[in-house]
């Protein structure tokens, strides 16, 4: 049960600063800002609960996904992490710094899927 502490801790924050998104930030922030937040939580959600997935899978089908889920929470830090930061700060080295997330993201997925289609009867 250890394996899923860091989803479960993930999606703690990730509510906590969806709340803080919702609740603190509406008419402090321009508009976009508060796109780019929410759109940096909503793929904090998405991810958190992907890493719980991997995990899922590699336990039910004894296969190794430590990377794709070291990849995808590299892409919350930065994705999610640049998103918040600069819709806070507008910072634009954080904006710059979104995209290496988000090919995180891409290179995790992309690993999972090539493991399972080595697998002998995929994940069925």
């Amino acid at each position: 049960m250890r394996k899923y502490s860091l989803p479960g801790f993930l999606l703690f924050f990730a509510v906590m600063l969806g709340a803080f998104g919702a609740h603190g930030l509406e008419g402090k922030v321009s508009e976009k800002a508060l796109a780019t937040y929410k759109t940096g939580n909503l793929y904090h959600f998405f991810h958190s609960f992907g890493i719980m997935f991997l995990i899922i899978i590699s336990e039910i089908k004894k296969i190794n996904l430590k990377l794709e889920c070291r990849l995808m929470l590299l892409g919350i830090l930065i994705f999610s992490g640049c998103c918040y930061l600069y819709s806070l700060t507008s910072i634009k080295f954080f904006a710059m710094l979104v995209p290496i997330g988000g090919v995180s993201f891409l290179i995790a997925w992309l690993l999972f899927s090539l493991k399972c289609l080595k697998q002998k009867h995929g994940l069925s």
